[in-house]
């Protein structure tokens, strides 16, 4: 199930920047969009859920949007296997469309389409896993050269947000590889060194 907040993101990314007396509107009369619960839902819980998310939601006369430096466009992940592998993953969130690059020093070079995302939903939903991540709230450390490692890179409206690690453990890398790998299979990523 997910939450109003989740719910008011369903709104703003089908139909834009609304009044919160659209979102209720819209919320009370797209069945997938409703809650199961028997209970109507209140024009409280909406401005409740707005006021709690203001790290993500902006209100300007009564408009509802969310702040540039959170509304996602682009995620690019790359990873580096020694000298021997780079692989390469760029999600574009508007355009509805990724690109997997994989780079070996054997000269087995490619730039192919992996996995299949079945519904282009699923890129609503996968925007929504990484709102949930709060990349934007990571620790963040440009530049950092490696012969091993992984980078982030999130663009959002308003900001980019780059982060570089080279520990194939740390929780993050986890985090994004399993938000990722449930859209989009990304086995090289899976590469043990």
């Amino acid at each position: 199930m997910s939450s109003m907040y989740e719910k008011i993101l369903d709104v703003i990314e089908r139909i834009g920047p609304a009044s919160i007396s659209s979102i209720y509107d819209e919320l009370n009369n797209d069945p997938s969009l409703m809650f199961n619960d028997e209970k109507p839902l209140q024009l409280s819980s909406i401005k409740s859920a707005i006021t709690r998310k203001k790290d993500l939601f902006h209100v300007d006369n009564d408009v509802v949007s969310i702040l540039p430096d959170k509304e996602v466009t682009k995620l690019i992940i790359e990873y580096q296997v020694e000298e021997s592998s780079w692989y390469k993953l760029s999600i574009d969130l508007l355009k509805e469309i990724y690109i997997f690059q994989e780079w070996h020093s054997s000269g087995s070079n490619d730039i192919k389409p992996i996995g299949n995302i079945v519904d282009n939903n699923d890129y609503l939903t996968l925007k929504k896993e990484i709102y949930k991540l709060k990349i934007w709230d990571w620790e963040f450390q440009e530049d950092k050269e490696s012969l091993q490692g992984w980078t982030i890179t999130l663009l959002t409206v308003g900001k980019k947000y780059k982060i570089t690690e080279m520990h194939e453990k740390d929780k993050k890398w986890k985090k994004i590889k399993k938000v990722v790998s449930h859209f989009i299979n990304i086995k090289s990523f899976n590469h043990k060194s």
